[in-house]
């Protein structure tokens, strides 16, 4: 008898370590980039990384000021308004994410990390893998032959 409730404990507790482990929750401070996040103000991101190499501004915009700012060539910033909405990095340049995902790094070290995404969309030999937060934030992971090739948060 003592066995079998043994027995049972032990398989209960394995389910419960098995559904713990499938829920990872994709929250919104994980959403970030090399310490920006959507949300990040043009003060901010210059006390980290300075001036930027180039600013583009969207001169269509109607109701508002839109640029972009590049670090380099793997590195760039949308703002609307003084406030990122668009955050990317293309590269191997040293920017992570707050788990610690890298471009160059192997896609299943992001879902060691992140879980199951969201979605998944396929392109011939990239995969589109995004998580959402309940805000609404999304962070893309752009996977070509299992190597993340691009890492962007956006809203």
């Amino acid at each position: 008898m003592q066995l079998k409730f043994l027995l049972f404990l032990i398989c209960l507790l394995g389910l419960n370590i098995s559904i713990c482990s499938a829920s990872k929750v994709f929250n919104a401070e994980q959403a970030a980039i090399g310490g920006i996040s959507v949300g990040s103000s043009t003060e901010y991101i210059r006390s980290i990384y300075g001036d930027p190499n180039k600013i583009r501004v969207d001169e269509d915009s109607i109701n508002s000021d839109s640029q972009t700012w590049y670090y380099g060539d793997t590195f760039m910033i949308d703002f609307v308004n003084g406030i990122a909405s668009c955050v990317v990095t293309s590269g191997n340049n040293g920017l992570t994410t707050p788990a610690g995902i890298t471009v160059g790094m192997k896609k299943k070290e992001m879902t060691s990390k992140y879980g199951s995404p969201k979605t998944t969309d396929k392109y011939g030999n990239r995969a589109i893998y995004t998580y959402q937060t309940t805000s609404g934030i999304g962070m893309v992971f752009v996977i070509r032959d299992g190597i993340i090739s691009e890492i962007r948060v956006k809203q």
